[in-house]
């Protein structure tokens, strides 16, 4: 004989193992979430192991079934039961019993035996799984949300292929900046990956696009206005925006300076705190000629993909010595507390 242990022979104390008592089994079915009732033909109980359906039902025997269950639960239970008897086979099903939580799903195995009286008796053994249930519909809810908010990822990621090429004189150049630009998702996506897809700071957001370019990101950018909380689609596109300002102001602004520092300022639109906001990005640039500047700087992307995914409006204003990028972002782009 083989034991569970890999050790050959008869168990250690006896030729044979003791049996498992009525209560070690009983308790073992209440840790998972079960019971076992055994019923005659006629839906009487017979015994009860346990909790079944999470009932106290060890002084109900000799009573049927639709005297101690729910009515629905109780109905269920028949027909599965009249399908052993009649198949003289086992059975798996599901049903549903409320119990004084709400309604419960159990899984329920029916075995069909020989009753010692004559005809047949089923031994039902049941076992909770409301918590898994919830679990796999929870993970199902999870998934369908992971496959959406890819999906919107990547028509992003085409939008800015399709932006960035069509401003890209060579391939150098495409490469070059749709780099930067999906590196900038990346570090956008990070914030919103460790709030659980909440969404994020916008303080957080900014020093995350400026780290990149500049090592002391404290110093080279000056904030004010509240820190908004932005949710996942605003926190992208806005990151793209600040990788676009940023990635200008290091090349020809105040951030190719190493003592050089830019300020950015929220505030509600036209005073309405609970509406519209206004960020603001305002610096002062080198001597370089305008016309580059703006020939070189992500306009596109600024003026027009930004705006147009957070349903805002964009002001972009380069002057000879500053540089002033003004966007609305509605209300809607706000992260809503749980």
């Amino acid at each position: 004989m083989q034991s569970i242990s890999g050790r050959k022979g008869p168990p250690p104390g006896g030729d044979q193992a003791p049996a498992p008592t009525a209560f070690a089994i009983a308790r073992s079915l209440e840790h998972v979430g079960g019971g076992m009732l055994g019923l005659d033909e006629a839906c009487r109980i017979i015994w009860v192991v346990g909790r079944p359906f999470d009932l106290d039902l060890d002084d109900q025997r000799g009573r049927d079934i639709h005297d101690t269950l729910p009515a629905a639960c109780a109905e269920s239970l028949r027909k599965e039961i009249g399908w052993t008897v009649d198949h003289a086979a086992s059975r798996r099903a599901e049903i549903d019993c409320m119990g004084a939580d709400g309604l419960r799903h159990y899984e329920i195995w029916l075995d069909a035996e020989s009753a010692a009286g004559g005809g047949r008796c089923v031994a039902i053994t049941a076992i909770d799984t409301t918590e898994r249930r919830h679990l796999e519909q929870t993970l199902r809810t999870l998934l369908r949300e992971v496959a959406h908010r890819s999906k919107n990822l990547l028509a992003i990621i085409q939008s800015v292929a399709n932006q960035t090429g069509r401003y890209s004189g060579t391939i150098d150049e495409f490469l070059t900046r749709f780099r930067g630009r999906i590196q900038s998702m990346a570090s956008s996506q990070d914030l919103i990956t460790s709030t659980n897809w909440r969404g994020t700071g916008f303080h957080d957001l900014i020093r995350a696009q400026v780290v990149r370019y500049v090592a002391d990101a404290g110093r080279a950018v000056r904030i004010s206005g509240p820190d908004l909380s932005l949710n996942p689609n605003a926190a992208l596109h806005l990151g793209l925006a600040l990788h676009e300002l940023v990635v200008n102001s290091v090349c020809y602004g105040r951030l190719s300076d190493p003592d050089g520092s830019v300020d950015i300022s929220v505030r509600p639109l036209d005073g309405a705190a609970s509406s519209a906001v206004v960020m603001e990005w305002k610096e002062r640039l080198t001597s370089r000629p305008a016309e580059t500047r703006v020939k070189r700087f992500g306009s596109s992307t600024l003026e027009r993909v930004v705006p147009a995914a957070l349903s805002g409006t964009a002001e972009l204003s380069v002057g000879e010595d500053q540089l002033c990028y003004s966007l609305v972002i509605p209300a809607g782009n706000f992260a809503t507390a749980d």
